[in-house]
């Protein structure tokens, strides 16, 4: 018996000296302890990565309107201005490091190394300064708030936070929704001062400048509508109706919705001004994250396909939850003519394979258009400069007629 043992402990250490061996010949001696243990520290402890050879790369922008950013997967970006420019900036999935991309020179550079293991999402301010950082680890969701980009210390918000906004004073806005309620908040520096409650909490907020707008999730046998949020009270502007989703503009006059007719079997999108009480049949797809206003250039961007108007009134719903795709056009309707849309470009068609638009954001000058696909998480940029002035024409391309009736 004690000769076996012998042997087996022979044999092992042999083998381990042979692994040794291997590894030390295809990467080198470690340089130090720390590089031994580096993998050891916890997931739930951020922490910086060194920066080893150069961190610039170059984005292949090119002279098409469209063009892809980015390879990897993106938890969330913001369109900022530079001395030199526009830039997108943007945090990388599973990591959280922070990359910028110069749009002119399509020259890219890492300037937050901090790691968050399992990011999933990231909401950035304005200016780009602070950052949010959602983490989700099975069921385990985490929520930091970092208000600069090289912060060492964040701030710990509660892990049911949802609908980061910050407003022009660079105050954080959010909700907090547990079981039967969505309470709001505003933060300015990690002391929570609570805004308004209301007894729903399957609920989107958006937090415009002025005015505060809520919209149930979309649910295929329950009706929903699209509230502002008036001395902590809802008013009801559009709804209730069954598969209902919706947004507004950034002024809060036009809000743009969509829900499943039960009677005519179909989808139908309206765009309400709440100026003048008028409702606009659209042919937009008015899905949040595929649609975008731009009041400077008084147009509302979309991205759809025909699949979105499909008439079964699960089909929203199976996209949310990422059982089907769509393959996606970008429209584009007029604020003075919102009864048709204008089919711009085919983005499927152009990149040569599927893209599912979502987060869709237009630059403050109307210039552009940024937004991720959501097959992949990669993102995407289409100049919108050299086709804005075909849009201000009498549309030559595809067009979408709709009518128009009092909102009542």
């Amino acid at each position: 018996m004690s000769k076996n043992i012998l042997i087996i402990i022979g044999a092992t250490t042999v083998i381990l000296l042979i692994g040794a061996w291997g590894y030390l010949f295809l990467f080198g001696a470690p340089g130090s302890v720390t590089q031994v243990l580096n993998n050891l520290r916890s997931p739930d402890t951020p922490y910086e990565q060194p920066i080893t050879g150069s961190t610039d790369t170059t984005v292949a922008i090119g002279n098409k309107n469209l063009a892809q950013l980015t390879t990897k997967s993106t938890a969330g970006f913001v369109l900022i201005k530079t001395a030199s420019g526009s830039a997108v900036r943007y945090a990388e999935k599973g990591t959280g490091h922070i990359y910028e991309i110069n749009l002119t020179s399509g020259t890219e550079e890492r300037i937050g190394g901090t790691t968050f293991a399992n990011t999933a999402e990231a909401y950035f301010s304005g200016d780009g300064s602070e950052i949010i950082l959602v983490t989700i680890d099975g069921t385990d969701r985490k929520v930091v708030w970092r208000r600069s980009i090289d912060s060492a210390e964040p701030i710990a918000l509660p892990a049911n936070s949802y609908d980061f906004a910050w407003n022009d004073d660079g105050v954080l806005r959010y909700t907090v929704k547990e079981s039967g309620v969505t309470v709001a908040y505003e933060n300015r520096d990690g002391n929570p001062q609570e805004l308004w409650r209301t007894p729903l909490s399957d609920v989107r907020v958006f937090f415009n400048q002025s005015e505060t707008f809520l919209v149930n999730n979309p649910a295929p046998r329950l009706s929903g509508g699209l509230y502002e949020v008036k001395d902590n009270t809802l008013v009801r502007e559009a709804g209730p109706e069954y598969a209902f989703t919706g947004m507004p503009d950034p002024t809060g006059q036009f809000l743009l919705y969509r829900y499943f007719d039960t009677e005519n079997q179909t989808a139908v999108a309206k765009i309400l001004d709440t100026y003048s009480n008028q409702e606009t049949i659209s042919a937009l797809p008015a899905v949040p994250e595929k649609c975008a206003f731009s009041p400077a250039k008084q147009r509302v961007w979309c991205a759809s396909s025909f699949m979105l108007l499909w008439r079964d009134r699960e089909y929203l719903n199976k996209w949310y939850r990422g059982e089907v795709s769509s393959p996606d056009s970008l429209w584009v309707s007029n604020y003075n003519n919102f009864e048709s849309a204008s089919l711009v470009v085919d983005f499927s068609e152009e990149a040569g394979f599927d893209i599912d638009v979502v987060d869709m954001k237009v630059s403050d000058d109307g210039a552009m258009l940024l937004f991720r696909n959501k097959i992949n998480d990669a993102l995407w940029m289409y100049r919108l400069s050299e086709v804005s002035g075909e849009v201000e024409q009498e549309p030559t391309s595809e067009v979408v007629g709709a009518t128009t009736t009092d909102a009542s």
